[in-house]
């Protein structure tokens, strides 16, 4: 059976890496994805063996420290349309990552970026833009290598990162701290 576009789908895997690439899969075709940031064995090591995950997500340890684990929503913007939705009219700063599924790199920043994209919460939008689907916009802003990620602020660039690197050099290259 196939899921209509618009319903949240959660996708996990042991460490993260796959359902990263999955999440960029189906969110490219319309639906709500949610990864689970790390994987099932980044949640293994909050979880013990009795707990399962609620339909909230929240995991009990994490209610007892009034807290919740991290989920992230990352975007994609793969024509100039949506680019213009989500990032150039966007009423939060917004980190795009310009990328390609053929790059090794780009697969490597992706775990980093959810990551990001879970620690800075609403305050933050990711979205992610395939260069070979969306060449005009990358062209736009002279992307000449990915992963380019660029931090954009009432629809300007006002600072890039290029190449893959962790979550923190990423975050200062853009001048983004957790608040």
């Amino acid at each position: 059976t196939e899921i209509p576009p618009g319903v949240e789908v959660v996708v996990v895997c042991a460490t993260g890496a796959r359902s990263s690439h999955a999440t960029d899969l189906l969110s490219r075709r319309g639906w709500n994805v949610r990864n689970l940031v790390g994987g099932m064995t980044a949640w293994a090591r909050l979880l013990d063996t009795t707990t399962h995950l609620t339909p909230t997500h929240t995991h009990p340890a994490a209610s007892a420290r009034k807290e919740l684990i991290p989920m992230s929503t990352i975007t994609h913007a793969d024509t100039p349309a949506s680019f213009d939705t989500e990032v150039l009219q966007s009423t939060v700063p917004v980190v795009v990552d310009f990328w390609a599924a053929w790059c090794g790199p780009c697969r490597m920043v992706s775990p980093e970026l959810e990551k990001l994209a879970a620690a800075h919460g609403d305050a933050v939008k990711v979205v992610k833009v395939d260069v070979d689907a969306n060449g005009a916009v990358a062209a736009r802003y002279g992307i000449q290598g990915i992963p380019t990620i660029a931090l954009f602020r009432d629809g300007q660039q006002v600072a890039t990162s290029v190449g893959a690197k962790p979550r923190a050099a990423i975050e200062s290259d853009l001048g983004l701290t957790v608040a």
